[in-house]
């Protein structure tokens, strides 16, 4: 993680699109992607220049936030969480659509052996964030930290 070496502190957010799935089936795919593409531009507005957005695949994406720290993370995360809540995406005509974001926070460590250490502990978090009901934005716990 090229952007976060250095010793310098490093946040990692996994932000998953809530019950993307329904969104195409009952919209579809056109649909889905507008979603998708005014999700990206929503967060790319809200980053900093050196924040990194990519997509993972489907409806998750990674947002790495160099010299931040996992409550940092939390800070940027709800911002784009509620800022995404709030989004009205046009799908057909005057039809919109509404989507929320689910967001797992970790923060890299010079202990962490390879990358996918840090992806884990941001994924455990986004899966907590998804049982407790969706629309949240939780911090890996201490003992996924360690």
């Amino acid at each position: 993680m090229n952007a976060c070496d250095g010793g310098d502190r490093c946040a990692l957010l996994l932000l998953d699109i809530d019950y993307f799935k329904a969104i195409n089936d009952a919209h579809g795919h056109e649909a889905g992607d507008r979603v998708l593409t005014q999700v990206v531009e929503t967060c790319g507005r809200n980053l900093r220049q050196h924040d990194v957005l990519g997509r993972l695949g489907g409806e998750e994406f990674a947002i790495l936030l160099p010299g931040s720290t996992a409550r940092g993370g939390y800070g940027v995360a709800e911002k784009l969480r509620e800022l995404i809540e709030d989004l009205e995406v046009e799908v057909a005509g005057d039809r919109r659509v509404n989507c929320t974001v689910s967001v797992g926070v970790a923060e890299l460590k010079v202990e962490d052996e390879t990358p996918a250490d840090a992806v884990a502990r941001a994924d455990a978090a986004l899966y907590r964030a998804k049982q407790a009901g969706r629309n949240r934005v939780i911090i890996a716990e201490e003992d996924e930290q360690d």
